[in-house]
């Protein structure tokens, strides 16, 4: 479940040249639990995630529906932004939940570049396709195994994507 607080405090007003009248900066709360016979059981929760100003003028789109998925025992978390989106992928291992996968695009250089990690099979997709042009290169390459973060210790400053087995940072 992901709720919003509704401070007004964290309200802002813009001027009347901008193309929003206000700037809602309260934070999201992504609320996790486990379906059990008497109800939920709050896994994990974290307020962290989702960016708090998201009108467009800040390049983020606001979460809707379609920023969380569970399937097949998978949390799945999509972030959007203006040019490019994240995709974050954690699994329950039975004391937390830990990122298993990572996915990005997005213009980088002259190119729209695209990343897909899977952290369970130490692989990662990589492809990169020129702007302007319909010519598109893939290469998958082997990552390093890391200990991942976990949902309550992920933090977007961190470096989590990884590296290949060279020592090459993987993103977009």
């Amino acid at each position: 479940m992901l709720v919003r607080k509704t401070d007004p405090n964290n309200v802002k007003k813009l001027p009347p040249t901008s193309h929003y009248p206000f700037d809602d900066t309260n934070p999201y709360l992504l609320i996790v639990g486990l379906a059990g016979s008497n109800g939920y059981t709050l896994l994990r929760s974290k307020d962290s995630l989702f960016p708090r100003e998201v009108a467009p003028s800040h390049g983020d789109d606001t979460p809707d529906a379609g920023s969380i998925e569970i399937r097949r025992g998978v949390l799945t978390l999509n972030f959007y932004h203006l040019r490019g989106f994240d995709r974050l992928r954690f699994r329950w291992d039975g004391q937390a939940l830990r990122l298993i996968g990572y996915e990005c695009a997005g213009p980088s250089g002259g190119d729209v570049t695209s990343l897909s990690v899977n952290y369970l099979t130490k692989s990662a997709k990589i492809t990169r396709s020129p702007i302007g042009d319909g010519r598109e290169e893939t290469s998958t390459v082997k990552i390093k195994d890391a200990v991942r973060p976990t949902l309550e210790q992920f933090d977007w400053d961190s470096e989590f994507s990884g590296t290949d087995v060279r020592g090459a940072a993987l993103s977009c």
